[in-house]
């Protein structure tokens, strides 16, 4: 029993690690979308940037659609341990 309990509360913990929070998407200027979140559980901006860079090229392979990277922002708050980073795309046609 204490193994099972073990084994749910590494799965439960390791999964709430590697999940940004507070992760926003929005439309704005030319067709262009930004993807931005603030995470706690990622040592630096850049595994967070990678994450949001792969959630984007999700979101327009779901459109059927091929990603564009226009920019990428990323900051790392050592002091108080959170990253935040905004990536901003484009879904092209294909």
């Amino acid at each position: 029993m204490k193994k099972i309990l073990l084994l749910v509360t590494v799965l439960v913990v390791s999964g709430c690690v590697h999940s940004p929070k507070q992760m926003e998407i929005a439309e704005i200027d030319d067709g262009q979308i930004q993807i931005s979140a603030i995470s706690e559980g990622h040592w630096s901006g850049d595994f967070l940037t990678a994450e949001l860079l792969k959630n984007a090229e999700d979101f327009c392979i779901q459109k059927n659609q091929k990603f564009e990277r226009i920019s990428v922002k990323k900051e790392d708050e050592r002091r108080f341990s959170y990253s935040n980073s905004t990536v901003v795309f484009r879904c092209i046609p294909q």
